[in-house]
């Protein structure tokens, strides 16, 4: 913090769990001349703004999983694009300025925010490729945001891999997760009712095709 923002601790405030309240934790606070101040325990005002904050942050990332139904093994990821997302969003708390331009000073880039759990197309490059005219790009799911190098965590939907990547192109209309296209007036609609693409056999026949004599 003092070599990227030029700031000093000073205070931290924390409950008396043990893992807080220990003679390791007492050693580095003193060695940094830091005051280390606890909140008392059943006293709820202490505490109340960090509890409501994370609750805050669960129930966001909630709504990011039951939005993209994507399943509870990447709530993970969907607490830390919650997080992500919160530290970029004005409060009236401080002056209807966000986390992010309250602690650093400087406007967030939200020109690169996309909806969780839309279709990503990762773009191969050229290099990678085996052949000059393979396919460009695999559709994935968009999982969440590489803070700090402006890159996405993607799943490829065929093997389940999470990759990181800058080179993604998106597209907000489509949940593979719900195998259907998301309406304007999300209205989650299931392939075959209404001629929507089966996006998950589509993009895992992808790159199986037959040469010219078909075998």
């Amino acid at each position: 913090m003092g070599n990227q923002l030029d700031r000093t601790l000073k205070n931290i405030i924390s409950d008396q769990e043990g893992k807080f309240f220990n003679a390791e934790f007492k050693n580095l606070f003193d060695l940094h001349v830091l005051v280390h101040i606890f909140s008392l325990a059943y006293i709820p005002n202490h505490s109340s703004f960090a509890k409501r904050e994370n609750m805050t942050i669960l129930e966001k990332a909630s709504c990011l999983l039951n939005g993209s139904k994507l399943p509870n093994i990447y709530c993970a990821e969907a607490v830390s694009t919650s997080t992500h997302l919160f530290n970029l969003i004005p409060t009236p708390s401080r002056q209807n300025s966000s986390p992010y331009t309250f602690w650093t000073k400087i406007p967030p880039h939200i020109q690169n925010l996309w909806v969780f759990g839309c279709v990503a197309i990762l773009i191969a490059h050229k290099n990678l490729r085996n052949w000059k005219l393979n396919q460009t790009g695999k559709e994935g799911i968009l999982l969440g945001y590489k803070n700090k190098m402006s890159a996405y965590w993607v799943l490829w939907i065929c093997n389940q891999k999470i990759t990181i990547s800058r080179h993604v192109i998106f597209n907000e209309s489509i949940f593979p997760s719900v195998q259907g296209v998301r309406k304007d007036n999300d209205q989650l609609k299931v392939p075959g009712t209404g001629g929507e693409l089966d996006l998950v056999d589509e993009i895992c026949s992808a790159g199986k095709g037959t040469s010219r004599n078909g075998r």
